[in-house]
């Protein structure tokens, strides 16, 4: 089997100063708590993928326009245990709307929520908390030095 990096995408849903995340299952990183997101398809646009993304995992909806990029990063934490090599962009979006997030994949996620930026839950998954350390430290790369 022929090995190649996998580029994610992750999005920061920012309403005030609460964000959503779900607790993951099945997959890498279980039992760690993430930002929505998932793989860029074929074809995909970044953009697209993180509009699919926040609607297949929070039943929330959003726009591309409204989305900002935040960074990219490398992602070599899951090589050895799961044989990943991951690169990740990072978005993040102001939701103004009512609707709140819900389990849609309950395959993958086991417990969904608003958390304060000031008072994460732990462990987060590491390409989740990569986003969320670049957006509070203004950075746009790490891991690429």
């Amino acid at each position: 089997m022929e090995k190649y990096p996998r580029i994610g995408v992750g999005i920061i849903i920012k309403k005030g100063k609460k964000i959503v995340l779900l607790k993951r299952k099945g997959s890498h990183g279980e039992g760690e708590w993430c930002l929505p997101g998932g793989w860029l398809e074929f074809g995909e646009t970044f953009k697209n993928c993180a509009v699919r993304e926040i609607k297949e995992e929070t039943g929330l909806e959003t726009n591309q326009e409204e989305l900002n990029f935040i960074s990219l990063s490398e992602e070599l934490d899951y090589l050895q245990s799961d044989g990943k090599h991951c690169l990740t962009v990072g978005f993040i979006v102001n939701y103004h709307g009512v609707k709140k997030p819900k389990i849609c994949e309950p395959d993958k996620s086991v417990a969904i929520g608003w958390f304060d930026l000031d008072s994460l839950p732990t462990p987060l998954f590491v390409p989740s908390k990569d986003i969320i350390d670049n957006f509070q430290e203004r950075r746009t790369f790490k891991g690429l030095d």
